[in-house]
């Protein structure tokens, strides 16, 4: 069960990104692993938000293999100044640390959808720089609320790429889908790896064109193609994406692109595109050049790792086509 041993209030405020890496000083060289697990919960009424921080686990050790000295710390972006940092206590020399610690945030319903949660971890020493222990972005447009989640920890993204995952608007693109590996009834360790209820939002169309969702599974180039659909901006597609007979073992070793094509007259056009690769998949040289993914995309794709027999629902913002 989980108790209440921080409860803060934070008025929070339209301001700046720029002060959220001010952790100069602290040491970003450690291999990140595990896990953070939270409940947020929102009262429209009260214009409130809990965040209910749980449990960490399999946390990276730090200097000598040691065990780390874990706390929390929260940000409401677009405002990472000091009006919105909360810390949760430190846990001592454990990688599987429980906080059961609750935080609010004061945040009106008109502000919801456009706000995200930055929550990072570190390991306190009593000398000398903290160990950054990975980090999670959580976009309240796309969120589960009143139930406790799981994420997996990742890699400092870079300020340049920072925005390019948060600062998502009403007016874009993004495509959303249920995610699931079906076992065989006669042997559970192989089976489908199936997409469905595939759906875009804002999709820049032309009015007599249609849209082809299309899915490809690397390595080995295999394609899926679903019908065109005349659905205009947020077209959707009730016929799933489907590759059987896949290992359970390999799904981590696996990439899966689902794209839309605009459907012209003598020719197919690439519109737009996400991409799900696992954090530390290894490709030859040309098919990881062509075939990367955002940290938005990784993310989703490791939590789906983590229990691949139930059904993910994700949302992920559309990539336009370079090509």
């Amino acid at each position: 069960m989980i108790k209440a041993i921080i409860v803060q209030m934070i008025e929070t405020s339209q301001s700046s990104l720029n002060s959220g890496f001010g952790d100069t000083k602290s040491h970003h060289n450690l291999d990140i692993s595990g896990t953070i697990e939270l409940k947020l919960c929102y009262n429209i009424n009260k214009g409130a938000l809990d965040v209910f921080i749980k449990k960490c686990t399999d946390l990276a050790r730090v200097k000598r293999n040691q065990a780390p000295n874990p706390y929390c710390k929260l940000y409401l972006l677009p405002d990472n100044q000091k009006t919105s940092k909360l810390k949760t206590t430190v846990k001592k020399d454990t990688i599987e640390p429980e906080y059961n610690e609750v935080f609010r945030y004061q945040l009106n319903n008109e502000d919801f959808n456009s706000r995200i949660l930055w929550i990072s971890v570190w390991s306190q020493t009593s000398l000398g720089s903290n160990y950054f222990l990975g980090e999670i972005h959580i976009s309240f447009n796309n969120c589960t609320l009143d139930r406790f989640e799981e994420y997996a920890l990742l890699a400092r993204m870079s300020k340049d790429n920072l925005p390019q995952t948060i600062l998502q608007t009403d007016d874009s693109s993004e495509l959303s889908f249920d995610l699931t590996f079906i076992t065989n009834s006669t042997h559970i360790e192989t089976g489908t790896l199936q997409i469905n209820a595939i759906q875009g939002k804002n999709i820049n169309h032309e009015k007599h064109s249609d849209i082809i969702c299309k899915g490809l599974l690397m390595p080995g180039d295999i394609k899926r193609k679903l019908a065109i659909s005349r659905k205009g901006p947020s077209p959707k597609w009730d016929i799933p994406l489907r590759w059987e007979n896949l290992s359970r073992n390999n799904l981590k070793t696996i990439s899966i692109e689902i794209s839309l094509w605009r459907q012209e007259r003598f020719r197919k056009t690439m519109m737009s595109f996400v991409r799900l690769t696992a954090i530390n998949v290894q490709f030859d040289d040309k098919f990881s050049k062509s075939f990367d993914s955002t940290d938005a995309e990784k993310c989703a794709w490791e939590f789906f790792l983590q229990k691949p027999t139930q059904i993910h629902h994700i949302q992920l913002p559309l990539r336009p086509a370079t090509n």
